[in-house]
């Protein structure tokens, strides 16, 4: 087969995590290209051997001259736009479009959600990364019968592979995200400052980067928080200071998967989260704490903070639900039988 996939973006997130790992898998038995516009992600895509066709951007026309080039037998478009442009672009191929979110305008009538609901109608699958996506689309009941939840391809092995030597916790506790509005960062440095009165010298790290990083720092400044949190931004490897963090916080306003609280409980690091999309399905309360409110978040991190045991049995937790989690062989099988079924 030759497989061309679609992503709107340039740099290296979660969903374009998900495609490197597809294109390295099915690049040993097919031929496969990563299409996006330049950017980071050109350095990321090198580094992993996976073929790259660069456009100008994502567009009908540079989609159509894409497929004109590469000669697909199969589109495998990610998100919304680049599902929308791909089926619009071309009804000869079939288009496959993999939901990796699933963003508040999902819920209600508009632009966007009749807009996705012309690629539903016309695309040949659609893949979700969790039940969550489509049960909350307001048309998504119409579209039950393409629809395929997926999920997100999981090698803990390769996961826990990516620590180096003997890891201390040097953080009590970590953000790991896109500094934008869907990641929520300010509430975790609100969540931070208020930790700070009953745990003074508490550590925290903020990994990602997002057009959100100047009023996160700037909200660090004005809280006095310097020397509590830590703003890294954008890591080669955030898995090894998870792995050095206690508590990974996810106060995300909504996730489609969550793949970073699975590489969080794979290194033993349990998740405090969010209740939204994926990561109700993701974090049980042996591995961590599904949350609904701030005072949530603030009473369990700080049980986790000062009663050994409590944390002890959550780390255990946290490893074993993401062995339970492990799932990269049938991923592959999976999409694998997702695209001959197009072919047909």
């Amino acid at each position: 087969m030759r497989i061309i996939h679609f992503l709107n973006t340039n740099k290296f997130s979660g969903a374009e995590n998900v495609v490197c790992q597809l294109a390295e898998e099915f690049g040993k038995t097919d031929e496969v290209v990563y299409c996006s516009p330049r950017g980071e992600i050109e350095e990321v895509l090198r580094r992993k051997n996976v073929n790259y066709l660069p456009i100008k951007k994502l567009s009908v026309k540079e989609i159509k001259r894409a497929i004109g080039e590469y000669k697909p037998d199969i589109i495998h478009a990610h998100d919304f736009r680049a599902g929308l442009l791909a089926n619009l672009a071309t009804t000869r191929v079939p288009v496959i479009s993999h939901v990796h979110n699933n963003c508040p305008w999902l819920r209600k009538y508009g632009l966007k959600s009749l807009l996705f609901w012309y690629t539903a109608k016309k695309s040949r699958f659609i893949l979700a990364v969790s039940k969550s996506v489509m049960d909350e689309y307001i048309f998504g009941e119409r579209f039950k019968e393409k629809t395929i939840v997926v999920g997100n391809p999981v090698d803990v092995s390769k996961i826990r592979s990516k620590v180096e030597g003997e890891h201390t916790k040097r953080y009590e506790l970590a953000f790991c995200g896109r500094l934008t509005k869907q990641k929520n960062p300010l509430m975790f440095v609100e969540m931070v400052e208020k930790l700070k009165k009953k745990f003074p010298g508490i550590s925290a790290v903020m990994l990602g980067d997002g057009e959100m990083r100047d009023e996160a720092e700037s909200s660090i400044r004005e809280k006095n928080l310097q020397k509590n949190i830590e703003v890294l931004g954008f890591v080669e490897n955030p898995v090894q200071f998870m792995a050095e963090s206690k508590v990974l916080v996810i106060t995300s306003s909504w996730e489609g998967f969550g793949l970073v609280a699975v590489e969080a409980m794979a290194v033993g690091t349990p998740v405090v989260a969010n209740s939204v999309g994926g990561l109700v399905d993701l974090v049980s309360e042996e591995a961590g704490k599904l949350c609904y409110n701030e005072l949530d978040f603030l009473n369990e991190i700080e049980r986790m903070l000062t009663d050994e045991d409590y944390y002890s049995k959550k780390v255990n937790g946290a490893l074993k639900r993401a062995d339970e989690l492990n799932n990269s062989e049938e991923y592959i099988q999976n999409i694998r039988s997702i695209y001959v079924n197009a072919l047909k």
